[in-house]
């Protein structure tokens, strides 16, 4: 879903009567869309407010475990006696550790591991397979309209209730608390039917 989007998504879901056409939900459609909306004053105010609460519904999505699983090869690392030492910030996007299999010897195991300081120690073995949660990336009051947000759409479908929950407050309490309530909802019900697709993997990773 096109950050773009979302924010005409918001401001229709608070003003349900705005007369706002969308032919489209192309890149050209949603800018022409947003450039409509700024030349209303006060439309153009939230629209810029609407960074900051996206990004804190971004943040929540995170807490919540939602972003997505990637997958990384890992075959080059320190080594430290009997185990490796997997430094995550050499990790593309890496948020948290979900799951690593280690291969040795053709043989494949779940080892226990432990993340130390932005490190994985794991026993020592040929290579690894890293399923982690990818960190969401944040926008800014320059990111492209036309952009898409890295997370599933049918999460991005509801942050324009987490924006409406938070920038509707005095405009309407009790629609904003609303809103707010649904948002939050729909979270803990994806979270109940949580699934494991979307994986894919990265090329393999190499530690300088």
């Amino acid at each position: 879903m096109r950050i773009g989007e979302i924010k005409i998504q918001s401001i229709l879901l608070m003003y349900p009567s705005f007369q706002l056409r969308l032919d489209d939900t192309d890149e050209k459609s949603i800018k022409n869309a947003i450039f409509e909306l700024k030349a209303d004053s006060q439309i153009g105010d939230l629209l810029s407010s609407m960074v900051g609460s996206i990004n804190r519904a971004l943040s929540y999505i995170e807490r919540r475990g939602l972003s997505r699983d990637r997958v990384v090869e890992i075959t080059d690392f320190q080594s430290r006696d009997d185990v490796a030492v997997i430094d995550t910030s050499l990790i593309e996007g890496f948020l948290s550790l979900e799951k690593i299999i280690a291969r040795y010897s053709g043989k494949e195991t779940e080892p226990d591991v432990r993340v130390e300081n932005g490190k994985i120690i794991a026993p020592k073995a040929d290579s690894y397979k890293i399923t982690y949660k990818e960190k969401i990336k944040r926008v800014s009051q320059i990111s492209d309209e036309g952009e898409h947000l890295l997370i599933d759409n049918n999460i991005a479908e509801l942050l324009p209730y987490f924006i409406k929950g938070e920038l509707f407050k005095e405009e309407n309490q009790q629609d904003a608390i609303q809103a707010m309530t649904l948002f939050e909802k729909e979270i803990d019900y994806l979270l109940m039917n949580k699934r494991s697709d979307g994986l894919f993997v990265e090329a393999i990773y190499r530690a300088d």
